[in-house]
């Protein structure tokens, strides 16, 4: 190759990188960090593991294990009707036997929002593969071990379904996946604030998570009737799709 080659090359090479250096920085400075924080809650207690607790009919229970998948979350704007899409956002949130808070951070558009979407579960084109890696890495221990996909909510415990003897107990047992199950959440941040809008400069979404609201609101379960699922359940999917988290405040 002749060295004017080489110059010319050279000279590509630099343009290039500098055209990506300036694209890398440009996205920095149109872009904020900000943090998604869940709480978790059974009533108004904070949820612990292994903690008994009272659903609505005054049935006793525990969990010992208790993880959802939020994914795909989205800003909406009324101000510019635009949506800001949040890139490969799968979380996996995992409650803990003394933690109660749990934080995720996400990088967002700078800007101003009305409504905050997200989903509870894997969205189809994820669900028929196993080949992720993240949250999504099947290590996690929520893909199926009979069908292709990911167990988007698991609840496992107790429930003491005779007050007379507190050692009787029956299993608790709900995992809850499959593309019906699948279903999208929107949060709208009026009345969260004066200006009813969530900015960039607040830094911090709190979300919160009621498990109370997944055995009650709009359908309440009864254990002795309702204690073991496996696979999608329209009554739990609806219940998950209602209150189950809701917004709590923007700092």
């Amino acid at each position: 190759m002749k060295k004017s080659n080489y110059y010319s090359l050279f000279f590509l090479i630099l343009i290039l990188f500098s055209s990506c250096k300036e694209t890398e920085s440009k996205k920095e400075d149109e872009t904020e960090k900000v943090t998604l924080e869940l709480q978790f809650f059974v009533k108004d207690k904070p949820l612990k593991l292994l903690q008994e607790y009272q659903n609505n009919l005054n049935q006793n229970y525990l969990l010992e294990s208790f993880k959802f998948y939020l994914s795909n979350f989205e800003f909406e704007s009324n101000s510019t009707n635009e949506t800001f899409k949040v890139e490969d956002s799968y979380y996996l949130f995992s409650a803990d036997r003394e933690v109660t808070i749990f934080e995720k951070e996400i990088l967002i558009k700078k800007g101003e929002y009305s409504k905050l979407n997200f989903s509870i579960g894997v969205d189809s084109i994820k669900n028929t593969s196993l080949d992720n890696s993240g949250d999504l890495d099947i290590s996690n221990s929520m893909a199926w071990d009979w069908n292709t996909g990911y167990k988007f909510v698991v609840m496992e415990g107790k429930y003491f379904n005779d007050t007379s003897n507190p050692n009787t107990s029956i299993p608790l047992v709900f995992h809850i996946g499959l593309n019906p199950s699948y279903q999208k959440v929107s949060l709208s941040f009026e009345n969260i604030n004066d200006k009813g809008i969530f900015s960039t400069d607040n830094k911090k979404i709190v979300l919160r998570v009621d498990l109370n609201d997944f055995f009650s609101s709009p359908n309440q379960i009864d254990f002795d009737e309702m204690n073991n699922i496996m696979g999608k359940s329209a009554i739990l999917t609806e219940n998950y799709q209602n209150d189950f988290i809701t917004l709590k405040e923007i700092r």
